[in-house]
């Protein structure tokens, strides 16, 4: 499916007070805006947005967040604005941190919106490609978006995010509407908005418990903390990504191995990254030597998991048969089933055992739309 897109190839490059005045009073007028983020993530420890891209009724722009400007009176402005945006969690949450920036409008998630309507490619390149049979570049993907100058190069990849979001917007609302689903999608997107607002600092004394952390036992589970805090330290005095330190699967390995041999050097383990100084390689030592000297009583405990009531009779068996219904009905609208109901979802109503729709909608892992799709079978099983 091929359609014409107004927009020019081309951008307007803001890294100047006066000229983000003269788009912020254009943004003004505007009825949406399209928008995305450029983050240095994989290049630092302290992420920040290190560009802004808009369009603007067809017109591209791409703001210097980093350039000296003050974006407060712009930030302001793009706050009441409609907006549309791809996979928007990762840029609203980029835009919190690094200026608190909060919407005071409604967001259209091209995303999101995909998902509900089955589309199998959800990524924006995808998207571009089935509405205009365009491919779009990967060049820059991967950017250290913080270095100046850019390069046309990048500067091409960046303004390419938001080029086509309002005309692809445009098409699946329209789709949305025509198969009764546009709700589904405000509800959802009200949902990732609000889980953004509580976007809290992390945890240390629970950050360290990475993926896989869970099938450690507790002598390894002190290994892990100790080279967690370790690698963090460095990776935050250097200013890098902590996967350029250690890798996290790396980091398990390791502490498995240490838990085994308390009195071996670093150096003898098999799988020790290449590269690494001679002073790292002692500061890992010394992170191993710190968890070895850790007695019993003070290694973490095992993480404990949020209980669900299922005290009731048949638990289980009522999960499994809401987890088939959920399936079955998600193969009728060509979804996924996890966009009917996730397991949370599942596994607290069979812990509730919802007797009306009003009870189902006091769930907390259930959207308004999913309650009215799972509502009949729930009231069948429940019987």
């Amino acid at each position: 499916m091929n359609q014409k897109i107004s927009a020019a190839d081309t951008y307007a490059y803001i890294d100047t007070q006066r000229a983000l005045n003269d788009l912020t009073a254009k943004m003004a007028k505007a009825k949406r805006v399209a928008v995305d983020t450029e983050a240095d993530s994989l290049h630092h420890y302290f992420e920040k947005v290190c560009l802004i891209q808009l369009t603007i009724t067809g017109a591209n722009y791409i703001i210097d967040p980093l350039a000296d400007v003050d974006l407060s009176g712009f930030l302001k402005t793009l706050s009441q604005k409609p907006l549309v945006l791809h996979g928007a969690d990762y840029d609203l949450r980029m835009l919190q941190n690094s200026f608190g920036f909060y919407p005071g409008n409604k967001i259209f998630d091209t995303m999101i919106a995909a998902r509900l309507l089955g589309y199998e490619k959800l990524s924006l390149a995808a998207l571009v490609e089935h509405f205009f049979g365009i491919a779009l570049t990967k060049q820059g993907q991967k950017s250290n978006w913080a270095k100046r100058p850019l390069s046309a190069a990048q500067l091409d990849y960046a303004s390419s995010d938001t080029r086509y979001l309002e005309s692809i917007a445009d098409s699946l609302a329209a789709e949305l509407k025509r198969r009764h689903r546009h709700r589904w999608l405000e509800e959802t997107v009200a949902a990732m908005v609000k889980s953004t607002a509580s976007n809290r600092p992390r945890d240390p004394d629970d950050a360290w418990r990475i993926k896989g952390a869970g099938l450690l036992e507790r002598h390894q589970l002190i290994f892990l903390q100790k080279l967690w805090q370790w690698r963090d330290k460095i990776a935050a005095r250097k200013d890098i990504p902590t996967f350029k330190i250690m890798a996290n699967s790396q980091m398990l390995d390791l502490a498995v191995w240490a838990a085994d041999h308390p009195s071996s050097p670093v150096e003898d383990f098999p799988a020790l990254p290449a590269g690494y100084s001679h002073s790292r390689v002692q500061a890992l030592q010394k992170a191993l030597t710190r968890a070895a000297a850790v007695e019993k009583k003070d290694w973490p405990e095992f993480r404990k998991k949020k209980k669900t009531v299922h005290h009731q009779p048949g638990y289980r068996k009522l999960v499994k048969a809401l987890k088939e219904a959920c399936t079955a009905i998600a193969a009728d609208l060509d979804l996924n089933s996890s966009d009917v109901a996730n397991n949370a979802a599942l596994e607290e109503i069979a812990g509730k055992r919802p007797r009306s729709l009003k009870e189902l909608y006091r769930c907390e892992n259930i959207l308004p739309w999913q309650a009215k799709l799972l509502y009949p079978a729930i009231r069948t099983l429940i019987r």
